[in-house]
């Protein structure tokens, strides 16, 4: 038989912060380690957003190891996905800057170009610059 927890209601209506916070650490997906006071007592923390490994789209096996394999392969994979997108519509954007510089620079008329709004400033950047 477990013994209950009792928790200290911090409004009227019976609510408790404590009891909140134990359920969306037993429920959210978090790192559970042991106290390094010597108790037996589990300290939950987030998972880090720039410092958890997502793994690689790899053949070997060292690559594709990842920190939140325990949570199912569909989040993996979703991840992964997540930051291939990322990679690779940076990649896009860098390639087309010289597009842009090749626009900027096409006006031929020798007017000097008004930036005071930014409607000019953008048909700038746009292909009917040229010409």
């Amino acid at each position: 038989m477990k013994a209950s927890v009792k928790y200290v209601q911090d409004a009227e209506n019976g609510l408790s912060y404590d009891k909140l916070l134990y359920k969306m650490n037993k429920l959210h997906p978090r790192l559970s380690q042991f106290d390094p006071s010597g108790k037996r007592k589990k300290i939950f923390t987030e998972h880090p957003i720039c410092g958890t490994s997502t793994g690689n789209h790899l053949c070997c096996k060292v690559f594709r190891k990842t920190d939140i394999a325990n949570y199912g392969v569909g989040v993996v994979l979703y991840f992964q996905f997540l930051r291939h997108l990322v990679l690779t519509f940076f990649i896009m954007s860098l390639m087309s800057v010289p597009a842009y510089i090749f626009y900027f620079s096409g006006n031929s008329s020798g007017q000097k170009l008004d930036t005071s709004n930014v409607k000019n400033l953008m048909t700038a950047f746009s292909l009917g610059n040229i010409g």
